[in-house]
């Protein structure tokens, strides 16, 4: 059988924490993104399923590499404590953090738009005028050639 050594159980359960603290940080970004895109029920409910299913296959991934597959009951202490505290802690200059940035992108995709997007549908729309004219021509010309002949 398999054993973990005490310090390899600490270091499990310190890694554990970091794992929770990981995970409260993902689920405050998803929250923000929620806030910020507005999103209906239905949508915050499937992101939460995919948060938690997400959450789950990390853990599978976290207990086959350090804890041999073994389910253990002080990692799960560990992630639920990294969580708690990542939470009271550092959770909300985090969501400072993450407006700050989701205002940025806002502005960003502003800029984009006015000085990319903008010109390139204008510029699109002349090309199409002037395309249309030059059909619009050509199929007079057509019509005179097939009237002469």
């Amino acid at each position: 059988m398999w054993e973990i050594n005490l310090s390899e159980q600490i270091y499990t359960f310190l890694l554990s924490l970091i794992v929770g603290s990981a995970l409260c940080l993902f689920y405050d970004t998803l929250r923000e993104a929620e806030k910020q895109i507005r999103m209906s029920k239905r949508a915050v409910f499937f992101v939460d399923v995919i948060f938690f299913a997400l959450a789950g296959l990390f853990d599978f991934c976290f207990f086959l590499v350090r804890c041999n597959g073994d389910i253990r009951g002080f990692v799960f202490v560990g992630q639920f404590i990294g969580f708690v505290i990542f939470r009271a802690a550092l959770s909300r200059f985090y969501g400072i953090l993450l407006l700050v940035i989701f205002k940025l992108i806002k502005a960003l995709k502003k800029i984009i738009n006015k000085w990319i997007f903008t010109p390139a549908a204008l510029f699109s729309t002349q090309i199409r005028s002037i395309l249309v004219d030059f059909y619009k021509k050509l199929l007079k010309f057509m019509q005179k050639k097939v009237e002469k002949s």
